[in-house]
């Protein structure tokens, strides 16, 4: 067994490690509270949507329990004992592996999010890979890991650990820098949209630079601390050092993506509140036809004794992600207007594929 020399030498190895559980157990909190406020507020949403949500938000938990588990065992089981944290236990699988997994589904949702965007097949295919890449080197990590005797041996694991958070890092911000510049190519009239398209940016920039700042900090520590003596048996810190940053990547992950999916009901809130005149020229009488076009799975419907003004459309057109309430890939509005059968027909696939494509400009029109 280790001896301690000192109150500060055992701060040194065990402080940043126990304020990693901690920050772990106060992000499951925030996650849990997005979740409450999606179940509230989504319950229309597809299933696929819901099956994500919940799917995550279970991962998460368990992982939290395992790495409580290993707390249990480093703190209390094994109070005193120093050599104790050598023992990686199954953090081989609740940080590399898991967290892999959960970083590689929520850069593939927000590709597909790209996707709806823009369709711009060489971004969405870099993406995707970076998101695949980054993941499985994170399992490997992981798989690398159990192999090893403890935590003094993780050295060996750099070139894994090394490809899986720049890759990672990388692909956050050619996410955050492509969904900022597709959004500003959107262009609305009105205020409120406006409003939300600035929002939709400002989220996206500071989640995806949060990630990708981790990402970075989490490789140079590791590679930092490779060169760093451990106080007790002249081992590299990275024996005793796990970085919180990396035990809690994946909540941060996963937060993110929450808080995307929860930002839908701002968006409809603020333009709710809007009391500029829309730019569709329905008066407030006028009948709407609504024709989904539906993806797999899902079936056409249509109706025409729908009444709405012309601020319920611009709701309607701006309600973030349509297409997970309905699991439709498009939405046909059909408007009193000048066509031959006195309707002009306007066809919504997203709210972010109708900004690129500046069919929101041509409700004006």
């Amino acid at each position: 067994m280790l001896a301690i020399s000192s109150d500060d030498d055992l701060t040194l190895i065990a402080g940043p490690e126990l304020l990693g559980y901690f920050v772990n157990w106060a992000l499951l909190g925030v996650l849990t509270v997005q979740i409450f406020l999606y179940h509230v507020h989504y319950p229309d949403d597809s299933l696929r949507i819901k099956c994500l949500v919940y799917t995550l938000y279970i991962w998460e938990i368990i992982q939290t329990l395992l790495m409580t588990s290993d707390a249990f065992y480093w703190f209390v089981k094994n109070l005193g004992n120093p050599a104790s944290l050598v023992e990686y236990q199954l953090s081989w699988f609740n940080v590399p592996i898991m967290t892999g997994a959960i970083s590689m589904v929520v850069q593939l949702f927000f590709g597909w999010r790209v996707w709806t965007l823009g369709k711009i097949p060489l971004l969405c295919g870099a993406i995707v890979l970076g998101a695949l890449v980054q993941g499985w080197a994170g399992i490997a990590s992981g798989i690398q890991l159990r192999e090893l005797k403890n935590f003094s041996e993780l050295p060996r694991l750099s070139p894994a650990v090394t490809v899986w958070h720049v890759t990672s890092a990388i692909t956050d911000v050619l996410i955050a820098s492509s969904m900022t510049v597709l959004l500003l190519k959107a262009g609305s009239t009105n205020e409120a949209t406006k409003q939300v398209v600035r929002r939709m940016i400002q989220l996206t920039i500071e989640t995806g630079t949060l990630t990708a700042v981790v990402s970075i900090t989490d490789v140079v520590f590791f590679v930092s601390f490779q060169r760093m003596r451990h106080p007790f048996d002249s081992t590299n810190m990275l024996t005793c050092f796990p970085l919180p940053s990396a035990i809690n990547l994946g909540k941060l992950y996963t937060n993110s993506l929450m808080a995307g999916l929860n930002n839908r009901y701002y968006a409809q809130h603020i333009l709710a509140r809007s009391e500029e005149p829309t730019s569709v020229s329905a008066e407030p009488s006028s009948y709407l036809s609504f024709v989904t076009s539906p993806g797999p799975g899902t079936t056409a419907f249509s109706t025409s004794d729908t009444s709405a003004s012309g601020g319920d459309v611009e709701n309607l057109y701006m309600r973030h992600h349509a297409e997970m309430r309905s699991g439709a890939e498009s939405l046909q509005v059909r408007i009193p207007g000048r066509t031959e059968d006195g309707h002009d027909l306007i066809e919504l696939r997203s709210p972010e594929r109708a900004w690129k494509e500046g069919k929101g400009r041509s409700l004006g029109s």
